[in-house]
């Protein structure tokens, strides 16, 4: 089932403009109501490349002072933002430091890195 069909059934409510409904879990195959939430795209986007998976609870107050901003954010300063406002609303420091690190290895595993790593290796072959 489409995930984006299933969030408007089961909320009632459409998906804004420039909004993605996104997986709290990252697991996008459960398509479970309490899994999923709509972000604003740079949100949502923000939070895959420099925040990590945090729960519902935390997203829902995010996205409330989030929606209070003027919202002319780059995507670093949009990191800088949340990581502040994790830190306001009392997300642990051991959550931020593990996702920070999650982050930081995905990164470092990205396909380009996988290609660049391939490339000069085998060229040193």
């Amino acid at each position: 089932m489409n995930y984006r069909k299933f969030y408007i059934e089961e909320t009632g409510k459409n998906i804004p403009d420039n909004y993605e409904v996104h997986h709290i879990d990252a697991d996008r195959k459960n398509n479970k109501i309490k899994n999923l939430i709509a972000l604003p795209k740079n949100f949502h986007k923000v939070l895959h490349a420099h925040i990590g998976l945090l729960p519902k609870e935390t997203l829902i107050k995010l996205l409330s002072l989030y929606n209070k901003t003027n919202k002319n954010f780059t995507n670093n300063a949009l990191a800088t933002w949340i990581f502040r406002r994790l830190k306001e609303i009392g997300v642990s420091k051991i959550i931020i430091k593990r996702n920070k690190a999650h982050i930081s290895y995905r990164k470092l595993c990205s396909w380009s890195n996988y290609q660049y790593y391939n490339i000069k290796n085998n060229a040193s072959n």
